[in-house]
């Protein structure tokens, strides 16, 4: 515990038994203390254009909304970071630890000071060249930019793989101009084989890109799913020394589902831009798209007015590779979810957690690397678990109105509800 945290905790006793107890509290200033844990565990959101509601970059921003940061924090609701502590420990928590939470509360009680600029601390990480990649190799910007037409469009758009070599992607970013105005983000691939009839979807409509279904991990003929974005993370790293592969005359299909109110149509437009970090050799690493096709096969998948919807199954594991480290999960709901999980069963019946969602929100998703990888073994299975809240209090406000409780079936409409895990896996082979 920080000595600050000590002090301040100290100050909290009996009055009675700690006369100066006033004297001994030790301030708590933004640029200090409060202005790391933000750059840490806000920013990646919190920004202009960003998924948050509202920037909190500078100590005014978050000055005028402390009361609320405060209540978000303390019973953390903010930041977003739902999965158990009993599942598996991860690389990118962004989590506050109880102490940071009490530093927070104090700073919030002194009266919120801004302290001297000139301490804060600088940056433990190098200056953000490279966009929070190890390098960026290759930059795929949107040809130009596209306005949404609709409040819930999916829209595709490809991008010519400029590399004249077989490489292999170690590293995604990805970058919208703004995307406050969209759901989600997948990125396949799309082989040299199958370019061509994909160019020609895109050519043959007159807006920029085209008109496309959203795959949910069924990918179409020639692609390979190997990335997305939801709110809450726009980066993918892969394990050290592996990467998807990807070969010369490519093309990279960026499908993007929009969801700008009906205010911000033809007023806002998106010009993603795409930045991978490439190596000529890197194992076969996969992302293995988890969904039980039973649910999706349901007349109903939500009973209307069902306020604890739960529904479960096994799922076969890819047919390539047969044995793979799994390294990071990420979980995909619409409004009505309220928490799931991915599990690797084994065939002696146990159980290994690699991902379980104790709460849920939409405009919150991201992936969860693991701090250390699991083993998938020939003979292993995935088991899916998904819970839903369908009643009427729970319904969301769309346009100032709230949408009434009905039978819902699986579908990728904002109308429907599914759930799926996203899978990063290493080929385990030697």
């Amino acid at each position: 515990m920080n000595s600050v945290l000590v002090s301040l905790l100290l100050a909290c006793g009996d009055p009675s038994t700690s006369p100066d107890s006033a004297s001994d509290v030790v301030p708590v200033t933004y640029y200090e203390h409060i202005r790391p844990i933000v750059e840490r565990s806000c920013l990646d959101c919190h920004v202009d254009g960003g998924t948050g509601p509202f920037a909190l970059d500078t100590y005014d921003q978050l000055f005028t909304v402390r009361e609320l940061a405060r209540t978000k924090i303390a019973t953390r609701t903010m930041p977003p970071w739902f999965t158990s502590r009993e599942c598996a420990n991860y690389a990118d928590d962004i989590s506050l630890s109880d102490d940071e939470i009490a530093l927070f509360e104090a700073w919030v009680d002194q009266g919120a000071p801004a302290g001297d600029p000139w301490d804060d601390p600088p940056d433990k990480t190098p200056p953000d060249d490279d966009l929070g990649l190890d390098r960026v190799d290759v930059r795929l910007p949107m040809a130009a930019p596209y306005a949404p037409t609709s409040t819930d469009e999916v829209h595709c758009f490809n991008l010519p793989w400029p590399e004249k070599a077989t490489t292999f992607i170690t590293g995604i970013r990805i970058d919208p101009s703004d995307d406050s105005i969209m759901h989600h983000i997948t990125i396949h691939t799309i082989d040299s084989a199958h370019a061509a009839a994909y160019a020609k979807l895109q050519d043959a409509d007159d807006d920029e890109g085209y008109v496309c279904a959203d795959s949910s991990g069924a990918n179409d003929e020639g692609t390979e799913e190997i990335g997305g974005w939801t709110g809450g993370g726009k980066i993918t790293k892969f394990p050290d020394g592996s990467g998807t592969k990807i070969e010369p005359d490519s093309l990279i299909q960026l499908q993007i589902h929009y969801t700008p109110t009906a205010d911000e149509i033809g007023r806002k437009s998106d010009l993603t831009t795409l930045l991978f970090s490439v190596d000529a050799e890197a194992k076969q690493a996969y992302l293995d798209i988890v969904q039980d096709p039973a649910m999706l096969d349901m007349d109903v998948m939500l009973p209307a007015n069902d306020s604890d919807v739960f529904l479960e199954g096994d799922v076969a594991p890819p047919d390539i590779p047969k044995s793979f480290w799994v390294s990071a999960a990420s979980f995909h709901m619409h409004y009505l979810g309220t928490g799931g999980g991915v599990f690797i069963t084994h065939p002696d019946g146990s159980t290994d957690c690699v991902l379980d969602l104790t709460g849920w929100d939409p405009d919150w998703q991201q992936s969860y690397t693991l701090d250390t990888m699991k083993l998938f073994q020939e003979g292993d299975v995935w088991h899916l678990e998904c819970r839903w809240d369908n009643s009427q209090e729970n319904q969301p406000v769309i346009g100032g109105v709230q949408r009434d409780t009905r039978d819902i079936p699986w579908g990728t409409s904002l109308d429907d509800e599914m759930c799926r895990a996203s899978i990063r896996i290493v080929d385990a082979a030697k």
